[in-house]
């Protein structure tokens, strides 16, 4: 049976009604007041509270702070209790006020003229004025009945939605009719809705899907009533398939029960999903209808049956007592691991726009931020939180059959996620057969050739097969996996190869030089990735690697990818700034754009936030989290990376120049009796790690912002002092 608006609004529980009177004579705050809670009660609002103040600045600083329903004032008012004698017209300032807060306003005055305000305040915030000479009791109730019910008709509307997925206008008053459907649109702008306005009805654009989840959530609670588990079961199992299909995910083949809980793997590798979460959780749905802490630990023991011991993330179904279950999982060790859905959010989600976002409302709803955040400060960053490399991808992924590459890079800054994201590429296109190590811990042939044996069955099967050190036989191994699969180019991705190649150069760079020989001879294609040594070998003229592999600077993003960095993210955990525009500015200066540092940034402005249990960032914020000893201390060590006592007394010792050359370097050393070998090279390095940026034959110090608080910790003067006699004591 449908049910009308009015019945769906009684079956649902209402939200309580807020009204501010403002009137400053004793006598009409009486009479107001009784009238509204006439108004209210035929409503069946008993307990609704109304706020009585008398003056303009109490009544302007409650409409900014608190989410009213009805404001109810007068024109000629007080402006603070000091001025009671002084009456003034600063109701209407407030009208004005709150015709731009969308909120309802009756006026009741007894000197200004119903003519005088309409023609003052032409504005839809007024819904009628009221004269005390001849005030109306029964119009007045009438006003604030319908005012009143304006306010509840979206509720209703949704109500009748969630219940039969189509809701009839017919009964909302044809002059209101427009700016209800305006305010539900606003309330309700997720929803995927469909207008018929010869019928006056709303309903879900997904009406087919909408009414199976109908059918298959009625079906699952009859038979969760009946005591049915095994109809339970097989239902669940349908609205799992659904709510995959309606979020482009998987439901995976593997299922678990534990008592009263039946859970399902679905896979959750959507890239829409930006959430930082477990790309593989399971959707767990209780057959019971009261929870106790017992019950929340029994649905970690039904997730530890999917082979999770740790990294808990779960979306759980009740089909009852959804306050009640939700308190339980607050105030369990697991709070922020399992994620209550009931009904109406199952049906929020599926009837969404855009399903996977609502879903993801309903997560942070539950979730401390912290928990979710896809800001990476360690290890290469996801697909989710790259940002401002699509230059550099692009031209790999473009010559990587004409040429090899060498990314020369800092630490922390986006080299290792640049090759994990080429390596997928590249593995998923059938021309290529791509093979990529992490070299990091990798300093001799021995290491080498067991991290390639660990990495691939194929270099497993030739390295038993020659038992023999690399380089000496790695050409004829290339050669044997080369010949099973010639219709495919090999391709090599070694990320960082800085101690490999220190190394290999004390062996004469016999592995160098038989990966350039495999590339002009056998067509094999190089990427590496590194730091000091690879920078050096790549300019070296007697190194095997100078005009093998085209240098490619990693160095700070560009401000679009830079913003990008800071606001996607954000915006992805719904949290906002009070001031986008200067914040994110802030961020940028602050940073001067290096990728590592706007996450460490954003890291630590995400935790205060949460700490703070706000989803807002300001000013205060950005200054506290910038000022701590922690952060001054992590950017100065990503700063020097793993730079030399040369390299940092470069730019010390130039630290008052805004700008210098490499002349005005050495002439500078030269005045301070320290040795000028090796400055240019060193030049280059830091120029390479960021440190240094140069225009023309003029560097500078890239972090300009961060330089002022090194000032202020730091003793430079006595640094470059330090530095350089540790010059001289080396020369020495």
């Amino acid at each position: 049976m449908r049910l009308s608006l009015e019945e769906v609004g009684k079956e649902k529980q209402m939200a309580v009604f807020k009204i501010l009177l403002v009137e400053d004579e004793s006598s009409w705050q009486s009479i107001l007041q009784g009238k509204i809670r006439r108004a209210l009660s035929t409503l069946g609002h008993t307990d609704d509270p109304i706020k009585i103040v008398p003056t303009y600045t109490a009544a302007l600083e409650t409409i900014n702070k608190e989410d009213l329903n009805l404001l109810v004032t007068d024109i000629e008012l007080p402006y603070n209790p000091t001025e009671v004698e002084l009456m003034k017209t600063t109701g209407i300032e407030l009208v004005e006020r709150a015709a731009q807060l969308q909120l309802p306003t009756i006026v009741v005055s007894g000197k200004t003229s119903p003519q005088e305000v309409r023609n003052f305040l032409k504005t839809d915030g007024v819904y009628d004025f009221f004269s005390k000479a001849d005030f109306n009791s029964k119009e007045f109730i009438k006003e604030v009945q319908e005012v009143l019910q304006e306010a509840i008709w979206p509720e209703q509307m949704i109500a009748s939605l969630r219940d039969m997925n189509c809701v009839s206008l017919t009964q909302i008053p044809e002059s209101r009719r427009d700016f209800i459907l305006k305010q539900f649109y606003q309330d309700y702008d997720f929803l995927n809705l469909v207008a018929h306005p010869d019928t006056v009805t709303l309903e879900v654009s997904e009406l087919e899907r909408m009414n199976e989840f109908k059918n298959i959530y009625e079906r699952s609670d009859s038979a969760l009533n009946k005591n049915n588990l095994e109809a339970f079961r097989v239902n669940a199992d349908k609205l799992t398939k659904l709510f995959c299909t309606a979020l482009a995910l998987k439901p995976l083949d593997n299922s678990a029960t534990l008592g009263q809980l039946y859970g399902q793997m679905i896979d959750a590798s959507n890239p829409a999903f930006q959430l930082n979460i477990r790309p593989q959780f399971p959707l767990i749905y209780a057959s019971k209808t009261v929870f106790s802490q017992e019950d929340v630990l029994t649905i970690s023991g039904l997730v530890n049956q999917f082979g999770i011991n740790a990294d808990y993330f779960a979306l759980l179904v009740v089909f009852s007592n959804y306050q009640e279950i939700r308190q339980q999982v607050r105030e369990s060790p697991y709070k922020n691991d399992f994620i209550v859905l009931n009904h109406d959010q199952l049906w929020d989600i599926l009837a969404a726009k855009s399903s996977i976002q609502q879903l993801t409302t309903s997560i942070l709803e539950q979730i401390d931020l912290v928990t979710v955040s896809p800001y990476t400060v360690a290890g290469p960053v996801e697909d989710k939180i790259f940002f401002g490399r699509a230059k550099e991808e692009k031209t790999l992924l473009q010559n990587i059959k004409r040429n090899d590459y060498a990314l020369l890079a800092n630490r922390k800054t986006g080299k290792t996620s640049l090759l994990n994201r080429i390596y997928r590429r590249l593995k998923n296109m059938p021309n290529y057969q791509v093979f990529y190590c992490d070299l990091q811990t990798v300093y001799d042939y021995d290491i080498f050739c067991q991290e390639l044996a660990f990495s691939y069955p194929e270099f497993e099967q030739e390295v038993v097969k020659n038992n023999d050190i690399l380089p000496l036989s790695f050409r004829h191994l290339i050669s044997n996996i080369k010949q099973r699969n010639s219709n495919q180019q090999i391709i090599f991705i070694f990320d960082e190869v800085d101690e490999i190649l220190a190394y290999d150069i004390k062996q004469k760079e016999q592995l160098f030089k038989t990966f350039r020989t495999l590339s002009q001879r056998e067509n094999i294609r190089f990427i590496f990735s590194g730091t000091t040594e690879l920078v050096k070998r790549v300019r070296h003229p007697d190194s095997p690697l100078f005009n093998f592999c085209n240098p490619m600077k990693i160095g700070i993003l560009e401000e679009k990818a830079a913003r990008e960095l800071v606001t996607v993210p954000m915006g992805t955990l719904r949290v906002k700034f009070d001031n986008q525009a200067a914040i994110v500015q802030r961020i940028l200066d602050l940073t001067a754009r290096h990728p590592n540092i706007i996450q460490y940034i954003c890291d630590a402005l995400i935790r205060k936030i949460n700490e703070n249990q706000q989803r807002t960032i300001t000013q205060q914020d950005l200054d506290l989290v910038s000022s701590y000893q922690e952060f001054y201390e992590y950017f100065e060590s990503l700063i020097w990376g793993q730079s030399t006592v040369l390299e940092k007394l470069i730019v010390y010792t130039m630290w008052s120049y805004p700008e210098f050359t490499e002349l005005e370097v050495i002439e500078e050393f030269k005045q301070r009796a320290i040795p000028s070998q090796g400055v240019k090279a060193s030049l280059e390095i830091l120029l390479t790690y960021s440190t240094l940026s140069q225009k023309n034959d003029k560097y500078c110090f890239t972090f300009r912002k961060f330089a002022k608080l090194m000032e202020e910790l730091s003793d430079i003067p006595a640094l470059t002092e330090q530095y350089r006699q540790e010059i001289g004591a080396s020369d020495a």
